[in-house]
């Protein structure tokens, strides 16, 4: 082999390097910046749900409290007529409301 075609084939290598290497590159930067649109999509919907989580967590102790407040409005308001009307109650509702503690 002679000198000008080591250099040849050192050209032609060095060519198809580059195009590889170039191409990688290329591939790795669009990767890169798919990944961090798509990194940063997934850290909004987190916060949205995160978010979201706690308001349901809100509603939810909202929902309890105002179900204990009403139980016990009811309970108060059934005690009341029971002790109003005792003679409108049926035996059994009468035993019911002693056990549950309205009577």
């Amino acid at each position: 082999m002679q000198v000008s075609e080591i250099r040849k084939l050192l050209q032609e290598a060095q060519a198809a390097y580059q195009k590889n290497t170039s191409a990688t590159a290329q591939a790795y930067k669009e990767l890169s910046k798919s990944d961090a649109e798509i990194s940063a999509t997934i850290a909004t919907k987190a916060e949205v749900q995160r978010d979201l989580a706690d308001a349901l967590s809100h509603w939810r102790s909202r929902a309890l409290a105002t179900a204990r407040e009403w139980s016990a409005r009811n309970c108060g308001i059934a005690a009341e007529r029971a002790s109003e009307h005792p003679a409108s109650h049926s035996p059994i509702q009468i035993q019911a409301s002693k056990y549950l503690g309205l009577g």
